[in-house]
């Protein structure tokens, strides 16, 4: 289940799209080291497909179809480096943290043009929130 998000319009998939343009034409598109050669080649088109009508939910789907991802990836234990195995939920931690940190500069442009504030909110229901998470409110 991915994120909610109240206010993925018309309007701030537009501001994605203008986002996506802004680090492609600057070169700073982040390109996650768990895709593949082929998944960072698919990337930009990938992300812009879920900005245009898709979610976190579709780029995850896409993120995870086979050759997309690394099958291995380095971490390190103890200072010490070593090769696992690629985490089960990679594809979704990699769209609903690209897709969310997207959203949140898109709805600040927004925000910024149209003269509102912003909300923030818990975009996952949790059964067990955090009590820091839960102050917020």
């Amino acid at each position: 289940m991915g994120l909610h998000y109240e206010n993925l319009d018309d309007v701030t998939r537009g501001r994605l799209i203008d986002e996506l343009e802004r680090d492609m034409s600057n070169n700073s598109l982040y390109i996650s080291p768990r895709l593949s050669p082929v998944g960072a080649r698919a990337w930009p088109g990938l992300i812009r497909a879920a900005f245009l009508s898709g979610t976190d939910n579709s780029l995850a789907r896409e993120v995870s179809m086979p050759g997309l991802l690394n099958l291995h990836e380095e971490s390190h234990r103890n200072g010490v480096p070593y090769i696992k195995k690629m985490p089960a939920n990679a594809p979704t931690m990699l769209a609903e943290g690209e897709f969310n940190r997207f959203y949140l500069r898109a709805l600040a442009v927004r925000a910024l043009d149209e003269g509102h504030q912003i909300e923030i909110y818990r975009g996952r229901p949790s059964s067990n929130p955090r009590s820091a998470s839960e102050q917020l409110r």
